[in-house]
């Protein structure tokens, strides 16, 4: 027998080699019938794999984003399964799941597939799916597997067995379909109800453009047909607010091959937006204690050394940058962190300093990959609104807290009301991606977990998201079509301050070690403002929008009047502008309509005569006439 620990706490004993599906349908028929993988201790495995010891078991289902990610690992396979009966003779390379969906990269050698070819792979994946076809999980030697790849003659699936060692070489076979692969998978391709490929690309083979250009097929498939329909209206509404069409109508932003991918433009528009954004939060900052510095964009190639960037990031940085000097090196910088730690140690600090708490709107720079570059949300050179709490062991709770509530604080008042808070600890079973002692790591883990619990936060724990030198508080955001993204982060460090060798002379006159904390309630601005962007579909909170108010005179003889009105919402702080263009005003107002601004101000003969305004709402039309007074009043009390 052996003892099974189920997320309730409870401890069943069952006979040894059961699966964890047999399990599911002890507990009930139900629970097994939406069964798409477990997590045993900490891995993802075949919910059909027998069980051989005690362990923790977590039966995962499409609630689960490992249930999910195995489901579409499958549904690569069913893929990869339908082309082989449609083009015999092709090769493979690797399909894995994505974060919505799977690709699978694939040889055609010499056929040509386009995107019209979709429908009739996906009735074949259908048909497929229907034979209920188990995935079957098999351990072969490297010999064998070398025998049988070389038979089917696919050279793709022979580099990977290169390097695969006796003991680690697995196959999973449905239907007449075999493939080299770790797994895991779902019990049986019934599973797979709908199905829909996405898109068509090139892929270098192994990312390297020296390399044979193969073909990459993007799907996606769900457990029921009216969850894909859901899905592809949610991609529909996702297009409408993706932030790389509302900022360039908006006029926000811009980019330019000859300054750089990924390297964002900011308009005057975006300007005056991202600078609100940063004003609203360094208020908020300074009312907590915060105290501003700045730092230079890089960094001698040992300040990274030492903080353990340079090992950890360096082949993702740019390239350093040398100077006359033979052997002097500098770093464009990838991270704030060090540059505080130096500030820190600048003076002579004693207990009664702490905490001190720095703050700095710091861009940094790294080398993202070309193919992974998206808009704002992936970008090479980013400004982070990054703050770093040095502070006593027993001051972490109270500061850990405190931010929180400053993150909850910018969440408020963008409107951004669903979030979970994410425990991102280290992975116990892969210690050595981690840097610092033992004992420190659980002092860093631990004051997390009892500041989320302390402020009542939603959490959930993820086992090997920790920062390397430090475990995170991640908060989760679900945005207005129910996306979900990382926005904000919290980190507490023990192991900076220890290889910076930070110091402070305690009440006992000794010398004693700060703890760090670290903490981004926007993570970047860029970042955050793709997502604020899609969030509200360019609809701004008003006190952040660009544009508050557009005066339109309905003719060129109101134009004096319009500029009148537009003076007397500057001087009450509401951003107003005037559309003098010799258009007609419903086009006036339609143009002004697609820019998304607020409120629209009619001016006319009988709007002058009376000193007044006739408004229109963005999205709702006309509100009627007012008083300049009564506007402003009621636009400030908003």
């Amino acid at each position: 027998m052996i003892k099974i620990s189920l997320p309730d706490g409870t401890v069943k004993e069952f006979p040894i080699g059961i699966t964890p599906l047999e399990i599911a349908k002890s507990i009930s028929e139900g629970l097994a019938r939406n069964v798409l993988a477990a997590k045993i201790d900490n891995e993802i495995r075949d919910a059909t794999r027998p069980l051989d010891r005690d362990v923790r078991l977590l039966l995962l289902t499409w609630s689960d984003e490992g249930g999910k990610s195995t489901l579409w690992h499958s549904s690569a396979h069913l893929m990869a399964e339908a082309l082989e009966v449609l083009y015999p003779g092709i090769k493979f390379w690797v399909g894995p799941p994505v974060e919505n969906g799977f690709y699978y990269d694939v040889d055609f050698g010499g056929k040509s597939i386009s995107s019209e070819d979709f429908k009739k792979i996906e009735d074949k994946m259908l048909e497929l799916a229907r034979q209920n076809n188990p995935y079957i999980r098999k351990e072969i030697s490297k010999k064998e597997a070398i025998a049988y790849f070389t038979d089917k003659g696919d050279p793709y699936k022979l580099d990977l067995l290169q390097g695969l060692e006796d003991g680690t070489i697995t196959l999973y076979q449905q239907g007449n379909f075999i493939d080299l692969c770790r797994g895991p998978h779902i019990p049986s391709t019934g599973l797979i109800k709908a199905v829909k490929l996405m898109s068509i690309a090139g892929a270098y083979w192994k990312g390297d453009e020296k390399n044979k250009m193969l073909t990459r097929i993007y799907g996606i498939s769900f457990l029921k047909e009216k969850d894909l329909k859901e899905y592809l209206t949610l991609l529909e509404e996702a297009k409408k607010r993706d932030h790389r069409k509302i900022g360039k109508e908006l006029e926000l932003f811009a980019f330019s091959e000859k300054v750089g991918m990924g390297l964002p433009l900011w308009l005057p528009k975006g300007a005056a937006l991202r600078e609100r954004l940063v004003q609203f939060l360094q208020r908020a900052q300074m009312k907590a204690g915060y105290l501003p510095v700045v730092t230079p964009h890089i960094g001698n190639k040992q300040l990274y050394i030492t903080s353990g960037h340079y090992e950890k990031y360096g082949k993702d940085s740019f390239q350093p940058i040398n100077t006359p000097i033979e052997g002097e090196q500098f770093f464009l910088k990838p991270m704030n962190c060090p540059h505080h730690c130096e500030i820190y140690k600048s003076a002579p600090r004693s207990y009664k300093d702490l905490p001190l708490r720095y703050s700095e709107f710091g861009t940094v720079y790294r080398y993202e990959q070309h193919g992974e570059l998206h808009g704002l949300t992936r970008v090479r050179g980013f400004t982070q609104d990054d703050a770093h709490l040095f502070c006593r062991p027993d001051q972490v709770y109270d500061e850990f807290c405190k931010v929180i509530d400053l993150v909850l604080y910018v969440f408020k008042a963008l409107d951004f009301q669903d979030y979970t808070a994410q425990i991102s600890l280290r992975d116990p079973e892969n210690k050595s991606k981690y840097i610092g002692s033992e004992e420190n790591w659980q002092k860093a883990e631990q004051a997390i977990l009892e500041a989320a619990k302390g402020k009542g936060l939603k959490t959930t724990v993820e086992l090997g998201e920790a920062a390397f030198y430090g475990p995170k508080l991640d908060f989760m955001v679900k945005d207005a079509i129910g996306r979900k993204w990382q926005l904000g982060t919290i980190q507490v460090d023990y192991n900076l301050p220890e290889r910076f060798e930070l110091e402070y002379t305690g009440s006992d006159n000794l010398k004693h070690r700060p703890v760090m904390i670290h903490r981004a309630p926007f993570g970047s601005l860029e970042r955050f403002i793709a997502v604020l962007i899609e969030h509200c579909a360019g609809n701004f909170p008003f006190w952040l929008t660009p544009e508050q108010v557009c005066v339109l005179p309905i003719s060129e003889k109101f134009n004096d009047y319009a500029k009148k009105v537009s003076e007397l919402l500057n001087n009450s702080d509401i951003r107003g502008l005037v559309d003098d263009r010799n258009e007609k005003i419903g086009k006036k107002i339609r143009d002004n309509e697609l820019k998304k601004i607020p409120f629209m101000l009619i001016v006319g003969e009988k709007e002058e005569a009376e000193n007044k305004v006739s408004v229109r709402k963005h999205g709702e039309g006309d509100k009627g006439i007012v008083s300049i007074d009564e506007f402003i009043k009621s636009v400030n009390n908003n």
